[in-house]
């Protein structure tokens, strides 16, 4: 896939954040987005030109924000996600 959401559950945080973001990464998978559902914040990675995965911004997106997808060419409306 060229776009990976992954929604963080308490029990497998750990796997989410080191195991698959390394094989997202090693896959090729343009973007990541990690979904903290309890914050509700988003903290979007892509791959640069290297194939190494960059945040897209330093600080997560938080709920009422637009967040820029590269991949779909689209922005999401997180107040919508987060309703």
């Amino acid at each position: 896939p060229d776009l990976i959401i992954e929604i963080l559950s308490p029990a497998t945080v750990q796997k989410d954040l080191k195991e698959k973001f390394d094989l997202y990464q090693h896959s090729g998978v343009q973007e990541y987005w990690v979904v903290h559902p309890s914050d509700k914040t988003v903290i979007p990675y892509r791959l640069d030109a290297d194939g190494v995965y960059q945040l897209v911004r330093k600080t997560p997106f938080m709920k009422d924000e637009l967040i820029p997808c590269a991949v779909l060419g689209i922005e999401v409306d997180l107040g919508i996600v987060f309703a």
